[in-house]
Parts: C-alpha cells; structure tokens; sequence
C-alpha cells in the first residue's frame, strides 16, 4: 500500500500556516521549515506544532477510505492527555471532555470541549489538534454497544 505524508504546521494562535507534501525533497523541505521558523512576518513567527499525518493512498492517487476503531471516552482523554502534557506549559490541563456528536463532524462521532475559560488559549489550541488527529483513526463506540 502507498502511503502519502503531509507535515500541517500551526501558529500559535491554532491557524494554519503552510503544509509540506512527501513529494518534496528533504533539503527542501528542510530550507522552507527553516524559513517559517526565522520569519518575522504576521502570523507566521511562533510555529508551535507540527503534525505528521499519514494516510494510505490507491494507485489511482485517490485516497482510500481508512479503517476507524472504536475507543471509550476515557481511553480517547487518555491519549489526549499523553500528548498534551508533552507541549510545554500544558503539562497541567485535565479540564475537557470528550463529548459525542450526534451528526458527524468531519467523519466523527464525537469532539472535546475545552472547559476551562481562564486556560491558556495556546493550549486550548494544540488540545484540538491533538483531537482532529486521533479523530481521523478513533471513534466513540455506538450507543447500545
């Protein structure tokens, strides 16, 4: 199976600032990750998060549909919580939940719900990042399961 790898790089404000495909050459890509983080320009200063997503490609070069797995709201907060107390400063955030959807978002079942209002709104950023990924493979088991 081919695979296809996109690198999406966020500001800290959570916008998107400029993705990189696995068609381009390292040192390229190198230079250009290089250039973001150098540049002072608006919105482009404090990249703070790069994701490496993985998806599996069918040699027509349409992607195919992945396999999604079910997983208990705890199990998801686990994992959330695994890779947001690695980001520094947010080492300490536990307040969200893990609440389902009753019509999909974006093929999920369900979303997190950042509670508390005082809390660092980078944070807040990167705790929703860390869902839209773990969305793409997880979702919550159906009712009555």
């Amino acid at each position: 199976m081919d695979h296809g790898t996109h690198i999406y790089m966020m500001n800290r404000q959570g916008q998107f600032v400029e993705g990189l495909e696995s068609g381009t050459p390292s040192s390229g890509s190198a230079a250009r990750l290089g250039e973001l983080v150098d540049d002072t320009g608006p919105g482009m200063t404090e990249i703070t998060t790069m994701q490496l997503i993985i998806r599996p490609k069918v040699s027509s070069g349409r992607r195919a549909a992945m396999q999604r797995h079910t997983k208990e709201a705890s199990e998801l907060k686990a994992l959330i919580l695994a890779d947001l107390h690695k980001e520094p400063g947010c080492e300490h955030v536990t307040d969200f939940a893990i609440q389902r959807l009753e019509t999909r978002e974006n093929g999920a079942n369900w979303t997190v719900k950042y509670l508390d209002p005082n809390q660092d709104k980078v944070c807040e950023t990167i705790l929703i990042n860390i869902a839209r990924m773990l969305q793409l493979n997880f979702d919550l088991p159906e009712r009555g399961s």
